[in-house]
């Protein structure tokens, strides 16, 4: 596992998504 940007990118990414559900519903 020699991803740490992509992973970080991702964490960013998914948190953003599952904010925007919650606040959505």
């Amino acid at each position: 596992m020699q991803r740490q940007g992509f992973s970080r990118s991702a964490v960013i990414l998914h948190w953003l998504l599952a904010v925007s559900i919650f606040f959505l519903f």
